[in-house]
């Protein structure tokens, strides 16, 4: 008797887009953040299946009816940019709308549960077809995810965590709390002026006058958040990384762990300290094994969130204001961190002034009218998405915004007693001429350059200078402040193309030379991205609702 392979197809196909989103981000996340989405979606999918399949009395039109639903509802947002872009490109400007988009995804599916119902036909053959194939699409991601993870095996490196009693309140009385505030993107007060024509001088001539030093020559470390952070979270370079890792290593793996589990965090915590973070939207520096994590109730596993803003159940307007209450949350609970009998050191990586672009000038939501997520400016500064200028223009918006609230930030920390240790930095600059892929279309004096404004207590202030970065801001705060014997180390900068993230140029005295700025003119000319003459384009990886490199 001939094995009949069973029919999967409805549950198959409904977990196929999670598995290729995956597979097209395996990088930027955990597997295990994959398997939530997965079981729920095959749940629903199998549950969908069972009740039409009472209420039709037919398995197999019923099943098939399932599988029609999974695919439109997951092909809705890729439905939508597509129509868009041909709509931007002179196409019929309505039909890329999402009201659009979902009323002609409703009539496909009324149409075609039509068809299904009123058919004589049992459908056999068509549903041999849709399960063979609904195989085969699975097995290209699964075989995709397997040999990546294998290619590219994770490396754990963990600083030790020594536990110790908690200080005695007598033994705090003058330790300072530690405030590690990091803007995502944003850039010195020199670029603000010459690259997007904003005077940043209020902002810092107010930390100036609280006591703040403002380094004007900071640079960052490393071009991208995971590597900036990991790098000043962990009191150095990552020379050590890489040459265990290899140049050509491609997973984000070890640096997330090494962002989660620093030196930093362990030598705060053999001084007693509790460790905070904050849950802001991107995986690699929410640290949820934190002492104190805190979050808003309605937030979503990153990758998660994903899968759901791809399909017809969120707007765009739902999205942003998700990003925009996440943000207010982090920004009006960090004040409000602190204990008489503990110290901490609060670790905010707050995704400021980089997209999405959600915020105007004063706070309010911005009139964008598309969600274009966690992207960096590169991808967003193109035909189908929006000037350069533009960019420029909503960046400086959030700046402004960005500005406002930590003020109110500053003033509340400092009434503190004793007074707290205050970092405020970019982990880079900004991205508006910023090509990920392809250092010869960046800009590295706006992408390098950043805030850094330092509060030291008790004279740590006079340790600083104007061309300190971030693997030493952290090194002097724990030598003065934690009994750490740390000598400074000399003040680098790296970039690192998507492609090869983990081959670092130095690009230190490459910042603003005659080359930059030749690079500077030519693509301030630019109202989008291009390919230079004689260079290739870098291939790009789709972003599938995940967050690319920043």
């Amino acid at each position: 008797m001939k094995r009949r392979f069973p029919t999967l197809h409805p549950i198959l196909i409904a977990v196929f887009p999670i598995l290729f989103k995956y597979s097209q981000n395996m990088q930027e996340f955990p597997i295990r953040q994959l398997v939530t989405p997965v079981l729920y979606a095959g749940v629903l999918a199998g549950a969908a299946w069972a009740v039409l399949a009472g209420i039709m009395r037919d398995a197999r039109k019923s099943g098939l009816l399932v599988s029609l639903f999974a695919i439109l509802f997951f092909s809705y947002e890729h439905a939508v940019n597509l129509l868009s872009a041909y709509s931007r490109s002179g196409g019929m400007s309505f039909i890329g709308k999402p009201s659009v988009v979902l009323a002609v995804f409703v009539a496909v599916f009324a149409v075609g549960a039509a068809a299904v119902f009123r058919t004589k036909k049992d459908l056999a053959d068509l549903a041999k077809i849709v399960n063979f194939v609904s195989v085969v699409l699975v097995a290209v991601p699964l075989f995709t995810i397997g040999s990546y993870k294998a290619r590219n095996r994770v490396y754990y490196i963990r600083h030790g965590h020594t536990l110790v009693d908690e200080m005695a309140a007598k033994e705090i009385a003058n330790s300072p709390d530690v405030f590690y505030i990091i803007l995502d993107a944003y850039g010195r007060a020199d670029n603000l002026a010459e690259i997007y024509g904003y005077d940043n001088t209020e902002m810092i001539e107010f930390l100036r006058a609280k006591g703040f030093y403002v380094a004007d020559k900071a640079h960052s470390n490393y071009s991208h958040t995971r590597f900036s952070l990991s790098s000043s979270l962990n009191l150095e370079y990552l020379d050590e990384l890489v040459a265990k890792v290899g140049e050509d290593y491609e997973d984000y793996a070890p640096v997330t762990e090494m962002t989660a589990h620093s030196k930093v965090r362990s030598i705060a915590r053999t001084q007693g300290y509790g460790f905070v973070a904050f849950d802001n939207g991107f995986y690699v520096t929410t640290i949820r094994d934190a002492d104190l994590f805190l979050r808003r109730a309605e937030e979503k596993g990153e990758f998660a969130r994903g899968v759901m803003d791809g399909t017809p159940l969120v707007s765009n307007e739902d999205k942003s204001e998700q990003d925009r209450e996440r943000v207010l949350y982090m920004l009006d609970a960090l004040p409000r961190v602190g204990s008489p009998v503990k110290r901490y050191f609060v670790f905010a990586h707050i995704m400021i002034p980089h997209p999405p672009y959600i915020f105007n000038s004063s706070g309010g939501p911005s009139d964008i009218k598309r969600y274009y997520g966690f992207q960096s400016a590169n991808r967003l500064i193109c035909p189908e998405g929006i000037t350069r200028s533009e960019a420029m223009r909503r960046y400086v918006d959030q700046v402004r915004f960005v500005n406002s609230k930590i003020k109110t930030v500053v003033n509340s920390l400092l009434e503190r007693s004793p007074k707290p240790v205050i970092i405020i930095q970019g982990d880079h600059g900004s991205g508006t001429f910023t090509e990920h892929e392809n250092i010869d279309n960046t800009y590295l004096a706006d992408r390098m350059s950043i805030l850094a404004a330092v509060y030291l207590p008790d004279g740590g202030r006079d340790k600083l200078y104007a061309g300190i970065t971030p693997v030493n801001t952290l090194r002097l705060v724990m030598t003065e402040y934690f009994n750490e014997d740390l000598e400074l180390l000399p003040d680098r900068s790296y970039f690192s193309e998507v492609p090869k993230p983990y081959k670092f140029y130095d690009v230190t005295d490459e910042i603003g030379d005659e080359q930059d700025r030749l690079r500077y003119e030519r693509l301030k000319a630019q109202d989008y991205f291009e390919v230079p003459a004689g260079a290739e384009e870098t291939s790009r990886k789709s972003n599938q609702g995940a967050h690319p490199s920043r």
